[in-house]
């Protein structure tokens, strides 16, 4: 059978909990329990290079996922925001550079088990 080669073996400073490639697999998002996305771009890198660090949720960050055109960012955390980040072109941006958003969506409880109402 096919042996799988490990491309990349990186540490961040948290605890991850979910993780996210973007659709051309040039970038990586991490959601992690220090209330952060990193984003680390991949492409002809020896080693990832953090382009971003998202640090705007007040509680922890258990989901990430980029849209299929990987121009929108999307978490979701325990703060009970998702966050929707935008910049026009990933690959093209340079380490650094300021994203768009967050656009902040409300989640909301389904009113037949929210307890709450």
């Amino acid at each position: 059978g096919v042996v799988p080669t490990l491309e990349h073996n990186f540490e961040i400073p948290a605890e991850i909990e979910d993780v996210a490639f973007s659709a051309d697999s040039e970038l990586l998002a991490c959601a992690s329990l220090d209330s952060k996305v990193r984003v680390y771009g991949l492409e002809g890198q020896a080693t990832p290079v953090l382009k971003y660090t998202l640090d705007d949720a007040t509680d922890w960050v258990f989901s990430a996922a980029f849209s299929p055109d990987s121009k929108l960012l999307a978490s979701g955390s325990s703060d009970e925001r998702i966050r929707v980040y935008g910049l026009g072109d990933w690959a093209a941006a340079p380490a650094g550079d300021p994203m768009l958003g967050p656009f902040y969506l409300k989640t909301v409880a389904d009113p037949l088990v929210d307890s709450r109402r």
